[in-house]
């Protein structure tokens, strides 16, 4: 299918009152943006901008979430998953939408081990595979994970890990499906440098050879720089800006964008290195 794997058009979205505003609260103000396949996009944003929020409304993933009323579109392949109905929504999330959320605890059933997590990932997303097992091993080897068999052999249980092993394995839950369009939270933020090197590594390839679409929200200009082709600053629920790396420096215009880029400056990061990014134009 040609033409953009997902399509964004002045989406808005207004959360109920509650204990912290005693009125309806507007936190994404028509977001708009557009992605291809093969590509991936960073939505970079300081705390509250609403860029967890706006990577929920991409799926309508508001589990949970006040939610007084949503406007705009969100188009997957030619459908406004916004007016898809709910069983039909179901059947996009994990083999062709995937999510990877902040929280690694909310994925895990405590009860479940590791391999029966992974086990019923595929049950439930009807992924018939011939040896489902050393499926789940290479998608586990591949996110990191240091004897994959061994962990899924010996029963082990997500209380037993420690943070970073259970983020990489919500990396792996969500793509053990071979998903198209990849949705992840601040999916590093547990990572040393060689752990997000090795995911930055992973998912060029995946978009290179299966065509895989990336959105990724971060607080971090240099991860924004790793994993997005573009990087798109959002602002107080509203996308103020969409470059790539290279002119988020060289021509950055509003003030929001401005400050992450003097941040990362003074910060040490410098203009060198983030210009390094494998420049696609």
């Amino acid at each position: 299918m040609s033409g953009p794997i997902l399509q964004v058009k002045s989406l808005k979205l207004t959360l109920n009152p509650s204990f912290l505003a005693d009125r309806p609260k507007e936190v994404l103000r028509s977001v708009s943006f557009e992605l291809e396949r093969g590509r991936s996009l960073a939505i970079l944003g300081q705390t509250a901008s609403g860029k967890s929020l706006l990577l929920r409304a991409l799926s309508r993933f508001f589990h949970g979430l006040p939610i007084r009323e949503v406007e705009g579109q969100v188009i997957f392949e030619g459908k406004n998953l916004l007016r898809t109905n709910q069983s039909k929504l179901l059947a996009l999330r994990g083999p062709r939408i995937a999510h990877v959320l902040q929280d690694a605890h909310a994925l895990f059933n405590p009860r479940l081990s590791i391999q029966q997590h992974f086990s019923m990932i595929l049950r439930i997303k009807q992924r018939k595979l011939k040896n489902p097992l050393e499926h789940t091993i290479q998608h586990l080897y591949n996110v990191g994970i240091v004897e994959p068999e061994a962990l899924l052999l010996n029963h082990i249980y997500p209380e037993e890990l420690d943070t970073a092993t259970r983020q990489k394995l919500m990396i792996a839950s969500a793509l053990v499906c071979e998903p198209d369009l990849l949705i992840a939270d601040e999916p590093t933020a547990e990572f040393d440098s060689g752990a997000v090197a090795r995911l930055v590594e992973l998912l060029e390839q995946l978009k290179k050879e299966s065509g895989l679409a990336v959105v990724v929200a971060t607080g971090r200009v240099r991860r924004a720089e790793q994993f997005g082709d573009r990087i798109a600053i959002l602002d107080q629920g509203e996308l103020v800006e969409c470059s790539t790396p290279r002119e988020l420096f060289d021509q950055a215009k509003h003030e929001s964008t401005q400050a992450f880029v003097e941040g990362t400056l003074l910060a040490g990061s410098g203009r060198e290195r983030l210009l390094a990014h494998r420049y696609k134009s």
